[in-house]
């Protein structure tokens, strides 16, 4: 597919002169200019009217405008059909645009919630690349976890997260929260510890270590599991009475009463999250 030559028929001047007017409501130059799809389908749909008068390629081109408008407009339904449309008239475009709309399409099946046709269309995709980026295993993982299908989905984006880090660049927080997830699920706390920790050094939040401290405690390592818990808490994680009463407790047994007291004291009296009764007093 990839190495196809295609010859294709040019597009008018007339034609192309509304399309580049199209392109200004969907795609505009000026980063500040407000999108308007409404406008960019009324003048689609007078194309349309006369589309007997279009080649194959400008069809294509229709179409995918048209796509892309509706997916402005987040119809994702009509979005699908149209770039279906323009698929349908392969080989009356550059195989480097039926391997875009086909990329577009797997994502626009992905977020309308029909898992099994992105997946199908991203395998389709794949016929025509030779190398995938860390964001398209990531859409594979997303899909195979949409699909239920957890071991796959742990493949692709731990191959994701590989594939950009060998890129020196850093992983998305969602790429770690869902290899976390998946190990998680899986009972495998080794490795799910080992993404958690990852998770915190790039993108340090309250829950993050709170779950750090959850999967420290699975694996029965107390110490690192309370550090882990007042690094939350320092970061404003613990909001209620019961999270504040367990770390003044898991102090106490630490041999820390002063840290526990402080817990306390600022639960009672400052945040007024712990009640004032005789065992917490």
């Amino acid at each position: 597919h990839r190495d196809e030559q295609r010859p294709l028929p040019h597009v008018s001047a007339t034609f192309g002169n509304k399309i580049e007017e199209v392109l200004i409501f969907i795609q505009p130059a000026n980063p500040d200019s407000a999108l308007n799809p409404g406008k960019a389908i009324a003048l689609l749909s007078a194309l349309e009217a006369n589309k007997s008068q279009l080649n194959g390629y400008e069809l294509v081109l229709l179409y995918q405008y048209f796509g892309y408008a509706y997916l402005a407009q987040e119809n994702y339904a009509r979005a699908a059909d149209y770039f279906n449309r323009a698929l349908a008239q392969s080989p009356h475009l550059p195989v480097a645009m039926e391997a875009q709309i086909l990329l577009v399409l797997g994502q626009v099946y992905l977020v309308d919630d029909k898992p099994r046709q992105a997946l199908n269309t991203m395998q389709r995709w794949t016929e025509y690349v030779d190398d995938m980026h860390p964001d398209q295993w990531a859409l594979f993982a997303k899909i195979y976890y949409k699909l239920g299908d957890n071991d796959e989905a742990l493949v692709n984006i731990t191959e994701a997260i590989d594939a950009q880090l060998d890129n020196k660049k850093t992983p998305a927080e969602s790429w770690y929260l869902l290899q976390h997830s998946l190990y998680i699920e899986k009972e495998d706390y080794k490795n799910g510890l080992a993404s958690l920790k990852k998770l915190v050094g790039y993108y340090p939040k309250a829950r993050y270590w709170k779950s750090l401290s959850h999967i420290y405690g699975e694996l029965k390592r107390d110490e690192e599991s309370l550090a882990a818990l007042e690094i939350c808490y320092q970061l404003g994680g613990l909001t209620t009475e019961k999270e504040l009463l367990n770390l003044s407790y898991l102090l106490m047994e630490e041999n820390a009463p002063y840290k526990a007291a402080k817990v306390l004291k600022k639960g009672l009296y400052v945040d007024r999250i712990i009640a004032p009764d005789p065992n917490n007093l």
